[in-house]
């Protein structure tokens, strides 16, 4: 099972060293979503950021940043799907994200992942609660050939869930982010889905 993981919305002081030790720990992907950061703060998040650590980096907005960083793909948001090709015929992989089963068992877009959300209350959101029935996302789940990451609410206890229920993967941010220790609350988190797996 894949786990991602988000960037919180806002900048830090301590988040790149957090992020590189992350890396560390086996974070495989990093989903970097700064919605209100101007080209400006995201190239120099970037330039902070190791070289080494670039390719495991999807960008929520600035797509012409993948080229200039050699970035490992872009993440089209609801409005930027709209926008672009369908099917999207890019040089970068690239992803997107559902909030109903409907748009995302009608899209023919080809990407690497989709996720859906939020499949359980967020963590991070307050009041960003499911909307989805666990028999029609298991249903929708086992009939359609994309690569579906949960996301929304994940957490230790109910990573296990979305495995029987037939996820691919797990995307996290309230879980690390909004925890005492982000190095610990991942930890547990990786500790646990092993034990799953």
């Amino acid at each position: 099972m894949e786990i991602i993981l988000f960037t919180r919305p806002d900048f830090f002081d301590e988040e790149l060293d957090l992020i590189v030790k992350l890396f560390e720990r086996d974070l495989g992907i990093l989903h970097l979503r700064k919605p209100q950061a101007t080209i400006e703060q995201y190239r120099e998040w970037l330039n902070k950021l190791p070289e080494e650590f670039h390719p495991r980096i999807r960008l929520h907005h600035y797509h012409e940043l993948a080229n200039e960083y050699n970035l490992g793909g872009i993440h089209f948001t609801e409005y930027a799907r709209k926008l672009a090709p369908n099917p999207y015929k890019g040089k970068h992989k690239a992803s997107t994200g559902f909030h109903t089963l409907e748009e995302y068992k009608s899209d023919k877009g080809k990407y690497e992942y989709v996720f859906l959300s939020p499949v359980f209350n967020s963590i991070s959101k307050r009041g960003y609660s499911s909307k989805f029935i666990d028999n029609e996302l298991i249903e929708s789940l086992e009939n359609t050939p994309k690569k579906t990451i949960a996301l929304g609410g994940i957490s230790k206890m109910n990573i296990h869930k979305c495995l029987s229920m037939g996820f691919d993967g797990v995307a996290l941010l309230g879980a690390i982010w909004n925890s005492q220790d982000p190095l610990i609350a991942w930890k547990d988190i990786v500790k646990w889905e092993e034990k799953f797996n």
